[in-house]
């Protein structure tokens, strides 16, 4: 059992609208917002301020999730949801050393954003799949901080000294971020292209042909975002994704060019997402 999940009211609480927005990045056209909704009131007002914060472009204000439903396409629609409950999980400020939850949670969701980015235009896969994989790619870091308080203390200090090399992670903690996240993921049942992207987002060549382009996307934005110095734990320690991923996702030094270009704006709209999600406790 995940520490995350620990209890049986964290269990209703929040695994249960957690598996709903995994199905709905899965099957848009099959979720049940007005169901899920009437059962789960932060998932309500939290889909209506996601909808209301400008990053979908649309003038429209809307009140009422029935709005959100004939509003939006199904798509859009379930990449507010997804944002939405995952975004309980951040909610409770945990700062250390360079590390923030919050800082961690901008960091997904910018990374979401800037993957569905580069899935548009590469067309190397579905938007909605990068968006939903970026979002959960780093969800083992709130595992690690919460199971692992004291080796979590020491592996700040020591990354921020440079002592400890990304690599080393796996061997210093039971589990690494991408392990952990990939466990938790599966434990509520994700998109297997979501589980893959939290295992293999540094080292993509080893998931299954199939997932590799949607793991890429993820990988690269990762990277480009973390460059940009908005990384998951308070340090760029992020290694450039090797030259065949970008091949493979059709990466020229001109689309290079053009991500670089959007990435300020791209960074400003994820930013309002993720901030329009977190309490103002």
């Amino acid at each position: 059992m995940n520490a995350i999940l620990s209890s049986p009211e964290t269990i209703a609480q929040t695994a249960q609208p957690l598996r709903w927005g995994l199905q709905a990045s899965d099957q848009p056209h099959e979720a049940e917002w007005g169901l899920w909704t009437s059962e789960d009131p932060f998932l309500q007002e939290g889909l209506i301020k996601a909808a209301n914060c400008g990053i979908l472009g649309l003038q429209t204000k809307f009140e009422t999730v029935a709005q959100l439903e004939k509003g939006l396409a199904p798509a859009q629609l379930a990449m507010l949801g997804l944002t939405t409950t995952f975004a309980r999980l951040f909610q409770e400020e945990r700062p250390s050393e360079s590390y923030s939850r919050h800082f961690l949670w901008r960091h997904c969701v910018a990374t979401a954003h800037v993957a569905e980015t580069i899935a548009r235009v590469t067309e190397a896969c579905n938007p909605l799949d990068a968006f939903a994989a970026g979002l959960c790619h780093d969800i083992g870091w709130i595992e690690i901080e919460s199971t692992q308080e004291m080796r979590w203390q020491n592996w700040l200090v020591l990354a921020k000294e440079n002592a400890m090399a990304p690599e080393q992670e796996a061997s210093y903690f039971p589990l690494s971020h991408a392990d952990a996240g990939y466990e938790f993921l599966e434990h509520l049942d994700a998109p297997h292209w979501v589980s893959a992207a939290a295992r293999y987002h540094h080292r993509s060549h080893l998931c299954d042909l199939e997932t590799q382009p949607l793991v890429g996307c993820v990988a690269v934005s990762n990277y480009l975002v973390s460059r940009q110095g908005w990384s998951s734990i308070g340090m760029n320690n992020t290694q450039s994704p090797a030259s065949n991923v970008l091949r493979q996702l059709g990466v020229t030094s001109l689309t290079l060019r053009l991500l670089w270009s959007q990435l300020s704006m791209l960074l400003d709209e994820a930013g309002t997402l993720a901030n329009s999600l977190l309490s103002e406790k």
